[in-house]
């Protein structure tokens, strides 16, 4: 065997444990395999050429990468992209095959914001399929970092990450009270965050963008409501604000979208504004399909701010 052999299967493993945290075990449950065929991968790579990849504590844990280490991470990774965007380009060029682009972004945001789009998108390009992940905002903006997502919808994005992205303005959002049309709050234009004092709040669950944001504000404001997390669904969440005096606070981008004829939408005077981007990781190369989805999207301009 040739010296400092290793293969793109092998070079996933060194990837994935260095980018879970030196975690042989979260490594093995992305490769499908058992523990123990990874560590012994490593065991016998630095037996057989002499080499150490990790620093290790007194106890033996990984803690760190060795200068060898870092190289060979480097590579591997560099090689495993180029690997990724040589199938996607065969894949194109093949003509006979439909190529998958991954878009990660929330259930909510699909239907607000991309639906139509997508739609749009599948009838002028049928070789090119979007294939939509559905997590929590913070999950997706995880997923884009680590590279697992082609596309993400990234909200507040920072300036070190829209130096390293393609991006696209999508538009600003805030946070808005969606409450029954009897509310005490009805003939108010604008409501303050003291207002919601008393009041039980209804939001998302804790994974979600939009009450992590949300939690913070109350602490800013010195409020001590706590955040009823009934559902994911917004319908659910606006619908329960029906039935009881409660305040729903969600992003307000198109509250044309809710259906119930029992809710008003108040804004804050204060609000929690944030803008929405559509993103790319940055590469030497960028796939044709990969530049007409972004095209496509850049063209179409799914939102507009809300007014």
């Amino acid at each position: 065997m040739d010296e400092m052999h290793i293969d793109l299967i092998q070079m996933k493993y060194l990837v994935d444990i260095i980018e879970n945290n030196f975690s042989i075990t979260e490594a093995a449950e992305k490769n499908f395999v058992t523990q123990s065929a990874i560590s012994q991968f490593v065991i016998n790579y630095e037996h057989n050429n002499q080499v150490k990849i990790f620093e290790r504590s007194s106890n033996k844990r990984i803690i760190g990468l060795t200068k060898f280490g870092k190289a060979i991470y480097s590579y591997s990774k560099g090689i495993l992209e180029q690997y990724k965007e040589m199938k996607k380009y065969l894949k194109t060029i093949a003509g006979n095959q439909v190529e998958e682009l991954t878009f990660g972004l929330t259930a909510s945001y699909l239907k607000m914001l991309f639906m139509n789009v997508f739609t749009e998108f599948a009838i002028a390009h049928p070789s090119i399929h979007v294939k939509v992940i559905d997590k929590p905002m913070p999950e997706i903006h995880h997923m884009f970092k680590k590279g697992l997502l082609d596309f993400a919808l990234i909200l507040n994005p920072s300036e070190d990450l829209l130096q390293k992205t393609d991006t696209v303005y999508i538009g600003s959002d805030e946070l808005m009270a969606f409450m029954t049309k009897n509310h005490p709050y009805k003939d108010k234009n604008l409501i303050s965050w003291n207002d919601l004092k008393g009041y039980p709040i209804i939001s998302l669950p804790e994974q979600f963008n939009t009450y992590q944001t949300l939690e913070k504000k109350l602490n800013l404001e010195g409020l001590e409501n706590r955040i009823f997390t009934t559902s994911p669904v917004w319908e659910h969440l606006v619908d329960t604000a029906h039935l009881t005096e409660g305040i729903t606070i969600l992003p307000g981008t198109r509250p044309n979208i809710i259906t119930n004829k029992h809710i008003i939408v108040k804004k804050f005077e204060q609000p929690v504004k944030y803008d929405m981007v559509l993103a790319r990781l940055k590469k030497e190369v960028e796939t044709e399909s990969s530049d007409i989805l972004f095209n496509f999207i850049r063209d179409t301009r799914p939102y507009t701010d809300s007014e």
